[in-house]
């Protein structure tokens, strides 16, 4: 089904069943809400909250789908043609975000770094003294020196060191400490 035939379809629905639109403000409300309703089943789902028994058995596609119908309905509503802004709007994306993405160091893989690297970085923090530290920042190097507050790991396993300005550095992006160039980075 293309998106224009899906508007058609959601517009015969509505004079046929429905009788007629909500109105617009309405039917922004009633997106709000079912956005809420598949935001509800992601967090408890596949994010750290525990699922209620009563949502065990709620259909993720079922409330996407209802997501879908409301934008339809305002798309409908309010003139808007759903493909062709798609379509425009995947033209805007590609075109800013061409490299983007691909250079964002929040989208790179995390590289377990060496034990050797850990208890150093470790000992460091231990000693709480100015450390000379050279990392890769948005694919350039940047050196600071600064002392080491901690060392944290995220839930994704990510191993960052955050300094006493709370500026944190993921570790993997560390390319020397001290004047020494770290070579391998795996544990």
């Amino acid at each position: 089904m293309h998106i224009k035939e899906a508007q058609q379809i959601v517009d015969k629905w509505i004079k046929d069943y429905g009788v007629r639109y909500f109105s617009e403000l309405t039917n922004m409300a009633m997106l709000t809400e079912e956005v809420g309703e598949v935001a509800r089943i992601i967090a408890r789902r596949y994010g750290e909250q525990s699922e209620k028994e009563s949502d065990k058995n709620k259909d993720l596609g079922d409330e996407m789908a209802d997501v879908l119908f409301v934008l339809i309905c305002l798309a409908n509503q309010t003139g808007v043609d759903l493909e062709k802004a798609l379509e425009k709007n995947l033209a805007k994306k590609t075109k800013r975000d061409k490299e983007r993405h691909l250079k964002n160091e929040k989208l790179t893989p995390y590289i377990k770094v060496s034990c050797s690297l850990y208890d150093k970085l470790e000992t460091l923090a231990s000693l709480r003294k100015p450390t000379t530290i050279t990392y890769k920042k948005q694919g350039k190097e940047t050196t600071t020196n600064a002392v080491i507050k901690t060392l944290k790991t995220t839930s994704q396993k990510e191993e960052f060191l955050v300094l006493e300005d709370n500026t944190t550095i993921r570790l993997d992006f560390i390319t020397s400490i001290e004047g020494e160039k770290i070579e391998t980075q795996y544990c």
